[in-house]
């Protein structure tokens, strides 16, 4: 169960974001929000599992498949 302290703040920090939340409620808010965590969180547990089984990616792989994406360079440098 969720206190009511915590369901204030979470309130609180929502509200200026008005309309550009999506869901139209704070249960919704919460539930996507609790989704995009579980979804990270599988994510990392399977690279963990990878990384164990093959080892890390190389400096070198990393760098070529940078290469290989220039929209997603272009939007980190954009975004820096």
């Amino acid at each position: 169960m969720l206190s009511a302290k915590f369901l204030r703040g979470i309130r609180s920090a929502a509200r200026p974001l008005g309309p550009l939340i999506a869901p139209p409620s704070l249960s919704g808010y919460i539930n996507e929000a609790l989704r995009r965590q579980l979804q990270r969180d599988r994510l990392l547990a399977f690279l963990e599992a990878a990384d164990r089984r093959v080892g890390p990616v190389t400096a070198e792989v990393m760098e070529e498949v940078r290469r290989s994406w220039p929209e997603r360079a272009a939007r980190r440098k954009q975004s820096a």
